[in-house]
């Protein structure tokens, strides 16, 4: 039997592993659709068109962006802190978002690069990236899920 004094096992006051990565991801794309917008980070910011193959900008020199591309990863930023408040939205974003990355994998690699189709606009260092978010999201929303579900 515990009195009032006895502190809250930590079990009970713990935020689940998974709301907290959710949350790290969300923060992390903020801060890449930030960074998009910012020269000298992004080279050939000058370059930059609101959508399409043609905006030269490179966030780090490396991954082809625009300002759509930007705008993108600000709102899966908000989406994943927002749905990092829950156990259930948590394992949503880190899910669904890696499916939706799986797929935008798949469609930068269909895409020609040089064509309007490639609207976001897409690279293949994107392509390679979006695999591995596609990747380590599912895997982590599936994993800590379980891991979530076995300590409620």
């Amino acid at each position: 039997m515990s009195s009032r004094s006895d502190p809250i096992p930590r079990s009970a006051t713990a935020r689940p592993l998974i709301r907290t990565v959710a949350a790290v991801m969300g923060v992390v794309f903020l801060l890449v659709g930030i960074l998009g917008f910012i020269p000298g980070v992004t080279t050939n910011y000058d370059q930059m068109s609101f959508a399409g193959h043609e905006s030269e900008a490179m966030l780090l020199g490396v991954f082809q962006v625009s300002i759509l591309h930007n705008i993108v990863h600000l709102l899966f930023g908000v989406a994943g802190l927002a749905l990092a408040r829950t156990v259930s939205g948590a394992r949503l974003f880190l899910v669904g978002g890696g499916i939706v990355y799986a797929v935008l994998w798949l469609y930068g690699l269909l895409v020609d690069h040089e064509s309007g189709a490639n609207f976001v606009p897409l690279n293949t260092a994107d392509n390679w990236l979006h695999l591995a978010l596609a990747v380590g999201m599912v895997a982590l929303g599936l994993a800590l899920s379980r891991d979530a579900d076995r300590r409620s």
